[in-house]
């Protein structure tokens, strides 16, 4: 049986490093942005813990400004051509 350890992804600076983007969305407008990464770890810092009930409370619609309604998307890498790998 081999040995394979699981990759933890579970901090701001961890999804950075591994390309991760965080997606946040309004439950009352439907507006999407992606969230500005390097903004939010100068914020929070690299060692903030990245799940949905610590990021949410951290964002309020540019929009609508509601704060209650607000969903995370984790957004995995992508390949191609525009990330160069």
């Amino acid at each position: 049986m081999t040995d394979n350890p699981t990759l933890k992804i579970d901090t701001l600076g961890r999804l950075k490093e591994h390309g991760y983007r965080i997606g946040i969305s309004c439950g009352p407008c439907n507006r999407f942005k992606v969230a500005d990464m390097d903004a939010l770890i100068a914020r929070k810092g690299e060692d903030f813990e990245a799940n949905h009930w610590s990021i949410t409370p951290l964002f309020r619609c540019e929009r609508c400004g509601d704060g209650g309604r607000i969903a995370m998307q984790l957004m995995a890498p992508t390949l191609g051509p525009k990330t160069g790998r």
